[in-house]
């Protein structure tokens, strides 16, 4: 039994974003819609970007204005948060910004 981790790992990954294009994504929930209350956002250097939650699916638009302000390396994480008591919030991922079309 290996004692050098515990709990489970989220993802390690880039935030790849676009110099001029707004970033846009999605997520669907597996197991039917996101639960009453759940949200689901970016934490991204000091800034909060939420997603906008509607049944099973999550999405989120941020503009090219404010997503073009954040430099290349800028730390995040992903991260879903339950209306549980008390409140859960997981780290689904995390890492780095990556700029391209600089």
């Amino acid at each position: 039994m290996s004692t050098n981790q515990i709990g489970l790992t989220p993802t390690e990954c880039k935030l790849v974003l676009a110099t001029g294009g707004d970033f846009q994504w999605t997520f669907r929930y597996d197991g039917g819609n996101y639960p009453a209350g759940s949200s689901l956002y970016f934490i991204v250097g000091e800034d909060q970007w939420d997603f906008t939650i509607s049944g099973d699916t999550a999405t989120i638009k941020i503009e090219s204005a404010v997503a073009d302000l954040v430099p290349t390396q800028t730390r995040f994480r992903l991260i879903f948060k339950e209306t549980t008591t008390p409140t859960t919030e997981t780290v689904i991922a995390y890492g780095t910004v990556t700029r391209v079309g600089r």
